[in-house]
């Protein structure tokens, strides 16, 4: 944070979802991790007084040869390695990341429990249980809605769309300036005017803000990197947009931090990011937007009648605002703009605007 920001406020197998599979062996791989860097770490100290045991204890870990052997059989039923080397890939990063002699037996256990539960479903006969066809019928309906949904955004968004909402959305740009300065914070006026008089006298302005300036960017000279007009303080962020680059203030700047001696270092238009970095978001932006806008069409369109909680008529009856949309797209791009205005121009310590 800057000075001035600091000051003002601190496989599955069979017909069984892998998902089922996937939560329990990660609560269980979770408490078998914390075992295991335990074991790890009291191996650690064991090996610098019995380097023998660690040793032979090395020497019973299988190193992993080629091919694909079979590394378990459930009911006359063949696990191969690759089965649970695949198992394991959908595991948390978290998860994966143990030493794969820890996780493959652990992985291996969760693979067979997975074909024996899947034996036991498929001598079940649930093929044609009404609670599983009901369930099936249910995500089959998702699975459709979000299909259809899916490919109407598409023929909506589309790259020359996005590519003119990108235009719209640079305009947020123009104009807008960034200032490099550095300054010294000081308890006092007088104590502000007698660093400017060093400074008249050819006094180098980062040596005196090391030497002088009270505020914790005084280690690095009063650095404060790039910043916007409206990132500061209003006293300050007119001092220095007012300041010519390469000058320093002949006045100190009072504000709610104390007193300022400034100096600008450089100043730049603020270069919007480009196409490629945004149009992720841009994306997801209008997808919502069109999305907004074609449920709006389709309720317009369709033959609605709505009752009240009892079944009655309804004396106010609801309806979106008409003009929601567009403020929502108008606010899309103003946030839009805005998010990536503050990542382009953010220096490594951004001042901000004191409430």
């Amino acid at each position: 944070m800057s000075e001035l920001n600091k000051e003002n406020k601190k496989s599955t197998a069979g017909k069984v979802p892998v998902w089922v599979f996937v939560l329990v062996l990660v609560v269980l791989l979770g408490g078998a991790y914390m075992l295991s860097e335990q074991r790890m770490a009291t191996t650690d100290d064991e090996s610098r007084t019995e380097p023998e045991m660690t040793s032979l204890q090395e020497e019973k870990s299988p190193k992993m040869r080629e091919g694909n052997p079979v590394v378990a059989v459930v009911n006359g039923a063949e696990i191969k390695r690759q089965a649970v080397l695949d198992f394991i890939k959908t595991l948390p990063d978290h998860v994966k990341s143990m030493p794969i002699e820890n996780l493959f037996p652990m992985a291996l256990d969760q693979v067979v429990t997975d074909h024996i539960l899947a034996q036991k479903v498929e001598t079940a006969n649930l093929d044609g249980d009404p609670e599983v066809i009901d369930a099936l019928a249910q995500v089959e309906k998702e699975i459709k809605r979000n299909i259809f949904l899916q490919r109407q955004l598409d023929d909506l968004v589309t790259e020359d769309k996005l590519k003119a909402k990108y235009e719209e959305f640079t305009k947020q740009f123009d104009g807008v300036e960034e200032t490099h300065a550095r300054h010294i914070l000081l308890e006092s006026e007088d104590d502000a005017k007698a660093v400017i008089a060093e400074l008249n006298e050819g006094a180098d302005f980062v040596e005196l803000a090391k030497e002088k300036s009270v505020g914790p960017t005084a280690e690095r000279g009063g650095d404060l990197g790039y910043f916007k007009k409206g990132d500061m303080v209003a006293e300050f962020g007119e001092a220095a947009f007012a300041l010519p680059v390469g000058e320093y203030s002949t006045e100190p700047v009072k504000s709610q931090f104390g007193w300022h001696v400034l100096m600008v270092e450089d100043r730049r238009n603020i270069e919007p990011p480009a196409y490629e970095e945004v149009r992720s978001k841009l994306e997801q932006k209008m997808r919502q937007e069109e999305l907004f806008l074609l449920m709006q069409s389709w309720q317009k369109g369709a033959d609605v009648e709505k009752f009240d909680i009892n079944g009655g008529s309804l004396e106010v009856e609801y309806t979106p605002d008409e003009d929601g949309s567009a403020d929502t797209a108008e606010q899309t791009v103003e946030e839009t703009a805005e998010e990536s205005a503050a990542e382009v121009s953010k220096p490594a310590e951004t001042p901000e605007a004191a409430e």
